[in-house]
């Protein structure tokens, strides 16, 4: 836990989307893919969409979402 508060991403794990992982294993925040993961926080806490309204406004995006 403390390794992940730090920044530190344990090895052998795939980071979550909108991070990666730099040769100390230190979590990096990729911009584009954050700004996805906050607009969608977002659609879910003041929109108060649906997992499966989330899910249809992505797949409406036109850049892809891996």
């Amino acid at each position: 836990m403390r390794a992940a508060l730090a920044g530190r991403w344990i090895v052998g794990g795939t980071p979550p989307y909108g991070y990666s992982l730099d040769p100390q294993t230190k979590m990096l925040v990729i911009n584009d893919e954050a700004q996805v993961v906050r607009m969608m926080y977002q659609w879910l806490t003041d929109g108060g969409l649906s997992i499966r309204q989330i899910q249809e406004r992505l797949n409406g995006l036109d850049s892809p979402i891996h």
